[in-house]
């Protein structure tokens, strides 16, 4: 029994070398490969999880972890200009439809879904309940990887993540045409030049989403004819071309709102104002300035005075923060005097 177990161990150390924490074990499976342990859906697991929960992390670091701060339309524009400029480059890094590119691809679907909830859902909707519209794209996220990490169960994965981007994509193409239309329709009923600037930038970026949206909704269809068939698979690369292409305006059309947003941002990651331009309460908060601005400090009126007269004569009221100047100055002028 000893030199039984005292095989064991030698034929765990020869697999898996001397740091092996296994115990001994006749398991010939064990015994015969250092991966025994794994499996494709274990991998495609713990990739999503690292990938999924990384980025948003990331993301939800740079604005304080604050939901409403992450709902920044301008900074969800940086977002996805960040996520186009990653692409081409997921493409060249590996020639395969691997993990890496299938579970990108859901990520950047998952930005394109949140500006569309950012733009179209109603505003005070969005004020009320950020966290609720995360973790309804956070649940919405998880149900789409399910499919791609049971790929040994289901084998439609991919086709399932090119549909979502057909989804998705038409959903930040409309969203690009309510940025559009708002800024046609109220561009003259606004004074406010800050106001003003933020709508046009915001079309510039709608126009972008456009661009973007829509012709790579035709990504899709031409996966599904290739697959299933038999269509010439240079179309599906043509089509990944048309959308590259397209990547152009729209990375160029986010620079309006990124400059928005970076004006405000201090050092990278300090702001300069308690709301940025791109939040749900930023408008509100901007026309009502002004007024603000306007209230006076409290006056200062003489004893018996009723109104702005006193015997028929008109009386100004002095803040009482100068009233307290004068009398300082006063008693200063008479202690110099004295003495």
């Amino acid at each position: 029994m000893a030199n039984h177990t005292r095989a064991a161990q030698q034929a765990l150390q020869k697999a898996y070398g001397s740091a092996s924490m296994l115990p001994p074990t006749d398991n010939t499976a064990l015994l015969s490969s250092t991966l025994s342990l794994y499996n494709p859906t274990l991998f495609l697991a713990s990739s999503a999880l690292f990938q999924h929960t990384g980025a948003l992390a990331f993301v939800f670091l740079l604005r304080g972890f604050c939901t409403k701060r992450v709902l920044d339309i301008h900074f969800l524009t940086i977002v996805f200009a960040v996520s186009m400029i990653l692409a081409p480059f997921v493409f060249l890094i590996n020639t395969e439809l691997n993990r890496i590119k299938v579970l990108f691809f859901l990520e950047h679907e998952a930005i394109e879904v949140l500006i569309a909830a950012r733009v179209m859902l109603p505003a005070d909707l969005v004020a009320r309940k950020p966290g609720l519209i995360i973790l309804l794209l956070y649940s919405g996220l998880f149900c789409m990887s399910l499919p791609v990490i049971m790929h040994d169960f289901f084998s439609q994965s991919a086709m399932v993540v090119a549909w979502g981007a057909f989804l998705s994509d038409f959903l930040l193409g409309t969203s690009g045409l309510f940025l559009i239309k708002r800024w046609i329709t109220k561009k003259r009923d606004v004074s406010s030049r800050a106001v003003t600037q933020k709508r046009q930038a915001e079309a510039l970026a709608g126009l972008g989403f456009m661009l973007h949206g829509f012709p790579t909704m035709s990504v899709g269809p031409i996966f599904t004819l290739v697959v299933y068939n038999g269509l010439n698979p240079d179309w599906f690369a043509y089509a990944w071309v048309g959308v590259f292409l397209s990547a152009f305006f729209a990375i160029a059309f986010a620079v309006p709102t990124a400059a928005l947003f970076f004006s405000n941002t201090w050092w990278c990651c300090g702001s300069r104002r308690p709301i940025y331009p791109g939040e749900i309460d930023w408008e509100e908060d901007h026309l009502q300035e002004k007024p603000r601005h306007r209230i006076s400090a409290p006056m200062f009126r003489p004893p018996g005075a009723s109104g702005s007269s006193v015997d028929g004569h008109q009386v100004e009221a002095v803040p009482v923060s100068v009233q307290r100047v004068r009398s300082g100055l006063e008693w200063e002028l008479l202690a110099k005097a004295i003495w």
